[in-house]
């Protein structure tokens, strides 16, 4: 085979490959800026708290936090058991000595 011909068999394939790109680019790339874009919205404050309540506070995955998951949580953060239990009884609306994720975020 020449080296033409081999020339203008490789300017072919990487012309195919390139128009491929493009189209492939000009379809999902819409999409990816979409994606970027929400992705660097910050969390609300309250996405923030129910991201705190499952991950630290409830550490039985249970869907409740209970007095003793609590302030074990709390103390690792250096917060004292009194100071603790006083929040605790706060959040705790029906006193049922477990807080919801609908209790914690109800409270300021």
């Amino acid at each position: 085979m020449n080296l033409y011909l081999e020339k203008k068999i490789l300017i072919n394939i990487l012309f195919k490959l390139n128009t491929s790109l493009f189209i492939i680019m000009k379809h999902t790339l819409p999409y990816l800026l979409v994606l970027f874009i929400f992705s660097t919205i910050p969390a609300t404050a309250n996405d923030q708290k129910i991201k705190r309540f499952k991950n630290s506070f409830d550490k039985n995955k249970d869907g409740a936090v209970t007095k003793d998951e609590y302030i074990s949580t709390r103390s690792k953060w250096g917060k004292t058991i009194e100071e603790s239990e006083k929040y605790f009884k706060y959040h705790d609306k029906n006193s049922d000595g477990s807080l919801t994720l609908d209790e914690f975020l109800s409270s300021k």
